[in-house]
């Protein structure tokens, strides 16, 4: 199934002293964190 009462997409917003998630937090399951990981790998090295 799927939750209505959250939005599919996020997008990542990238100013010069931070990085946030846009419009809310991802929904904290083991797929999304492993994203999340592999972002900060990413960008933090």
């Amino acid at each position: 199934m799927g939750s209505f009462d959250r939005p599919e997409h996020l997008y990542i917003l990238i100013k010069e002293t931070s990085v946030s998630y846009y419009p809310d937090l991802p929904l904290k399951s083991r797929s999304n964190l492993e994203a999340h990981k592999y972002l900060d790998k990413v960008l933090n090295g």
